[in-house]
């Protein structure tokens, strides 16, 4: 079985073993600039705003990403916006 590297400080390894990263809110802070609330085009890091929340452009290992920021809404929201996501 082969051994996964070592994740750099604010990074761990999902425990399923999946391969997936998970990353601390201080780390994805660092990337995107403390969540910069300018757009990117005057030189901030947000992208856009979709129904669950902003997202921003940030680099995460040397690797650009979009990174969303997710609203919390009341369990009946999130429920319907769910089930409407599933529809699409």
């Amino acid at each position: 079985m082969s051994r996964m590297p070592q994740p750099r400080p604010g990074y761990r390894h999902s425990e399923e073993g999946s391969g997936c990263l998970h990353f601390t809110y201080e780390a994805l802070g660092a990337a995107t600039r403390n969540f910069n609330q300018y757009p990117v085009s005057q030189g901030g890091c947000k992208l856009g705003e979709g129904g669950f929340g902003p997202v921003y452009r940030g680099k995460l290992k040397f690797t650009d990403v979009a990174i969303k920021m997710l609203r919390h809404t009341p369990k009946v929201s999130v429920q319907e916006d769910l089930i409407s996501s599933l529809l699409l």
